[in-house]
């Protein structure tokens, strides 16, 4: 009885409250109240402590650096790429009826914003505007975060929402996975659900180049794969300086909110997942960029655990798509080139430089391969554990059984064979770590006999070094007792 208690103590539910059609003002955003108390420095300094929940160093260093090229006046004025990359979709919208099928009342864009488009259009009262319709339900999806977009979020943001978007912004940064829920232990009530899916696409292009304006979008290392030999005998012609390499990407999803009613969705997502909004055409931005473009933006999901929900299972459906492939590639190269090299491993007759030579080949292979694995296992495994957690006993899935619900609404069912669809998934990618666990057993395999066969060739080559060496002093003192002989 004692061991159930202490569980149903850290058991977690959805909190009536947010089911409640709660009181709301117009809270002053961050760039009003730095004007009204005239403080000093950029408004990142104050997005960084304006709220109970201060920054961390590491999250000040980060953005500091990050931004510290673009300030809100560029954004404001709409200077360099502030006022001319478009690469933000907007959807604002409200309802009074969480089960309505139809779109609402909506505010009309003109998608994909700039970051000074987006500025002053966040800028605007969510509630009680007379000339717009409430912005209770608000969707931001970026394409590529970059320091004026940062920017024009933070100027933008009320105290409630800061902590969700500077914890946002910072993971989406440094490539970190989290599937997880936050809601305070005090003080004003408001739910954070958070998503954040890093991986790896894998592909044929030109090494990227250089970047001197290092902030332009977020920074993701690309690794060269050449050494693989990814081409099969149906591949594509090649083309000069296109190689196979390793990008990094991530999606990212926050939702905060008060209720079921008035929450704001923060997406950010890397170009080489989603592409530019800028190729989209007018009826491709009438659907939820969001979720990818699955859901039209006319029919929307109005619950915030319902839309999270399903953006998860539809991105982690890519996710695993990208993961699958990559695996599938690793496992041709592998078996590929320990099928082409097996006189690395025989002792065949070889001039013994040439096996030497073949076997440190080998060997630097090896390696590769080895720090490649070790790689992409450490960000495979990393989401996977952020999964497990989830869904642990104590997990934040509780989060979304609601204590109110004796009967299951058809949103709550949906939202249950989604979450059904999303573990599918999950075990779909830990058969894929088996997988790499297994490359990586072979491969170490492969190194350590060919050290082996290294450190024999290296004897046998000592040896005859030595047996040369006395043979010839041996063959040199006869030659001389000979020699000596005669001329006596």
């Amino acid at each position: 009885m004692g061991s159930r208690n202490h569980w149903d103590h850290f058991e977690k539910t959805w909190d009536t409250v947010f089911s409640e059609y709660r009181r709301v003002v117009n809270r002053k955003l961050l760039i009003d109240l730095k004007e009204e108390v005239n403080a000093d420095g950029d408004n990142l300094t104050y997005f960084f402590t304006d709220s109970a929940d201060t920054a961390s160093p590491s999250e000040v260093e980060l953005l500091e650096t990050f931004c510290q090229d673009t300030s809100l006046e560029d954004v404001k004025l709409g200077r360099s790429c502030s006022g001319s990359r478009r690469a933000i979709w907007l959807d604002d919208r409200n309802t009074d009826d969480l089960d309505e099928i139809r779109g609402g009342s909506a505010r009309e864009y003109e998608n994909p914003l700039t970051a000074t488009g987006l500025l002053w259009a966040l800028a605007k009262p969510r509630f009680n505007n007379e000339n717009l319709p409430d912005a209770a339900r608000r969707l931001i999806y970026v394409a590529d975060l970059d320091p004026a977009c940062i920017h024009a979020l933070a100027a933008t943001a009320h105290c409630h929402q800061v902590p969700a978007l500077r914890n946002a912004i910072y993971k989406h940064l440094t490539f970190q996975p989290s599937i997880e829920v936050t809601i305070p232990s005090a003080g004003f009530l408001i739910f954070q659900l958070e998503l954040h899916l890093p991986f790896f696409l894998l592909g044929r292009s030109k090494p990227p180049e250089p970047d001197i304006k290092v902030n332009s979008k977020p920074l993701r290392q690309w690794t060269d794969l050449s050494f693989l030999k990814l081409d099969t005998p149906k591949s594509q012609p090649q083309v000069s300086g296109v190689v196979w390499g390793l990008h990094e990407t991530t999606v990212s999803y926050v939702v905060t909110g008060s209720d079921n009613w008035r929450w704001i969705g923060y997406a950010f997502v890397d170009t080489e997942l989603d592409g530019l909004l800028t190729d989209l055409s007018e009826d491709d931005l009438s659907f939820d960029r969001v979720a990818a473009g699955e859901i039209h933006a006319k029919s929307p999901l109005w619950r915030p655990r319902d839309h999270w929900v399903k953006v998860l299972d539809i991105r982690i459906e890519q996710v695993r798509k990208e993961w699958e492939y990559l695996v599938f590639k690793l496992e041709f190269a592998v078996n590929h080139y320990m099928k082409e090299h097996p006189s690395t491993l025989s002792r065949r007759p070889t001039i013994a430089q040439d096996r030497t030579t073949e076997l440190k080949e080998a060997f630097d292979w090896a390696l590769q391969i080895l720090n490649l694995l070790r790689k992409i296992d450490g960000v495979l495994s990393a989401t996977l554990k952020a999964w497990q957690s989830f869904t642990s006993a104590s997990g934040d899935i509780g989060y979304f059984r609601d204590l109110d619900a004796t009967v299951k609404s058809r949103s709550t069912k949906a939202r249950d064979r989604s979450l059904q669809n999303i573990n599918a998934k999950f075990l779909r990618l830990e058969q894929y770590q088996d997988k790499i666990a297994v490359l990586n057993k072979s491969c170490s395999d492969y190194k350590e006999t060919l050290k082996l066969r290294l450190c024999l060739d290296r004897k046998e080559s000592a040896d005859q070094n030595e047996f040369t060496s006395v043979f010839t002093f041996s063959n040199a003192g006869s030659f001389t007792n000979c020699t000596c002989s005669g001329y006596l």
